[in-house]
């Protein structure tokens, strides 16, 4: 008798054929799984290296800002110091040319004195005139700006613009990269204030030290353009006075040459 009594031949074949299906079936099933969370990793890979750039690039950008605004710094320290020092010399000039008026006045009586005997009778009636004073130096605005600027950054190495400027191939001893490296080596070492604009601390700390870079830049710039308005002024007033000294020395000049018969 063929095969085993009381068994059906087309059983172990009907098993054999659902066993092959069901394997392949949960092999592709265990494939399509693991594809999937393949390609999420990958996803969240891609979209984490893509914040990492957006995040360097962000860095980057305000390095370059806090350079500029350092350099923008240094040109209006520089040019207060010069102001300074012209206000300085047309204060000098202004008290020079009071001088020789007040001086040409007191000339000027001298002379009135030796043209007429009756001069000191004259002046005695005349009464003695309030000489001209030279006004009073006025308190630099500007020279307040400028050391409340300059005291801030004595060191220059403290400058947080000059640390973040570094050679091409690292980050400097102070924690700044010149390039934006990993997150530890771009976060400055102490405390950040406490507003957060983004994600990234440094970025924060720049964005801050940027805030107050730009306020300094405009408290500068408004005091240079009241120092040139009270230089401007100042030079109105000193044009007349010269002019009128130079006037009165001729005139005196030329009465002393009269009186002595020239």
């Amino acid at each position: 008798m063929y095969g085993k009594s009381g068994s059906n031949p087309f059983e172990e074949d009907d098993d054999d054929a659902y066993s092959f299906g069901n394997k392949g079936r949960y092999t592709r099933d265990n494939t399509d799984a693991s594809g999937a969370q393949g390609g999420a990793m990958s996803r969240r890979e891609q979209l984490m290296e893509q914040k990492m750039m957006s995040e360097n690039r962000q860095l980057e950008s305000t390095q370059r800002a806090l350079a500029s605004i350092y350099d923008s710094e240094q040109v209006g320290i520089a040019t207060a110091e010069e102001l300074v020092h012209q206000g300085e010399q047309l204060d000098n000039v202004e008290r020079k040319t009071t001088e020789i008026n007040q001086m040409t006045k007191t000339s000027q009586k001298h002379i009135n004195n030796i043209r007429s005997i009756f001069g000191g009778i004259k002046n005695w009636w005349s009464g003695k005139k309030e000489e001209e004073t030279a006004p009073a130096a006025r308190p630099s605005k500007l020279q307040e700006t400028l050391d409340n600027v300059t005291q801030k950054s004595n060191n220059p190495d403290d400058h947080p613009a000059l640390r973040l400027r570094s050679d091409d191939d690292g980050v400097d001893s102070r924690g700044y990269g010149g390039r934006a490296g990993s997150r530890q080596s771009q976060v400055q070492t102490g405390g950040f204030a406490e507003s957060r604009y983004t994600d990234n601390p440094a970025v924060d700390n720049n964005l801050d030290m940027m805030s107050d870079g730009m306020s300094k830049l405009k408290m500068m710039a408004m005091s240079l353009g009241d120092e040139i308005e009270r230089q401007n002024d100042q030079i109105d007033r000193i044009q007349p006075n010269m002019d009128r000294a130079a006037g009165t020395i001729e005139h005196q000049t030329s009465q002393m040459k009269k009186i002595l018969g020239k």
